[in-house]
């Protein structure tokens, strides 16, 4: 962990269910009973910074911590059980039932709504427990999301690049004006119009049906679209959202170093 990674920190900061091993006295101020024990089995949540270290710091039956010395070690092991302050719970975000649900589909999963921080969360569990398992399901997850986070990145930045040149265009014919051929070409095409009006009336009016339902299906296309992205957006973690912005700009610079060279 960085010491000045606010992301670490945040993740510290996560609780995680435990349940204690043993009685420890006077660290009843944890479940809003200062003065007071915790009796074993109590279950409460603990941020990871402190329930990692107890939750591997070896204690006697008897309460007391156990010393790493040679000479009393096998008195210790035949007159006390060795034991941990707490054993940490499974979390819901773990659960079989998400686990599933990333496996069926991990595109669809709202990470945020579980975790703001999931794949820190994930890495620092892993490591604790050493779960293969999570790790190689997480780390699917990541890729898959990872190619839809770059290809969504694309076709932001092919979008805007698009709607600038377009403006651009707009602006720029609207500060030249009409020229001299605009001008001979509406003379010429008002002297045809006259007599072809009649004849295509029913025509006209067909065709604009057809280009208003083409018109109107493909707005109602690209609106899915809009939804079905900003949808996933909100569905990223924090360093999926950090992985989407670095792409985004990526793409936005090379677009930018090729309109350069051109």
């Amino acid at each position: 962990m960085s010491y000045y990674d606010l992301d670490d920190i945040l993740a510290d900061s996560q609780k995680l269910p435990c349940k204690f091993s043993i009685t420890v006295p006077g660290l009843g101020y944890l479940q809003g009973q200062p003065g007071k024990k915790i009796k074993k089995d109590s279950i409460l949540e603990l941020p990871i910074w402190l329930a990692e270290i107890l939750a591997v710091c070896a204690v006697n039956s008897n309460g007391n911590e156990n010393q790493d010395n040679e000479e009393d070690e096998d008195e210790d092991n035949n007159n006390n059980t060795q034991s941990t302050f707490l054993q940490l719970i499974q979390p819901d975000y773990f659960s079989p039932k998400i686990i599933n649900a990333i496996k069926a589909d991990s595109l669809s999963l709202d990470l945020h709504s579980l975790l703001s921080n999931y794949y820190k969360i994930v890495i620092k569990w892993g490591w604790m427990f050493n779960d293969e398992e999570l790790i190689n399901v997480i780390s699917k997850m990541l890729i898959q999301r990872s190619c839809e986070i770059n290809d969504l990145s694309c076709s932001l930045t092919n979008s805007s690049s698009i709607n600038s040149l377009n403006s651009k265009k707009t602006d720029n014919d609207s500060l030249l004006g009409p020229t001299d051929s605009d001008y001979d070409s509406n003379s010429n095409n008002s002297a045809s119009s006259d007599n072809t009006n009649n004849n295509n009336s029913n025509i006209d009016n067909s065709s604009s049906n057809n280009s208003n339902d083409e018109f109107n299906s493909s707005n109602t296309n690209a609106d899915m679209i809009k939804i079905k992205n900003f949808s996933f957006i909100q569905n990223l973690d924090d360093f999926e959202k950090n992985l989407l912005k670095i792409s985004h700009d990526s793409y936005k610079d090379l677009k930018i170093w090729q309109h350069k060279i051109d």
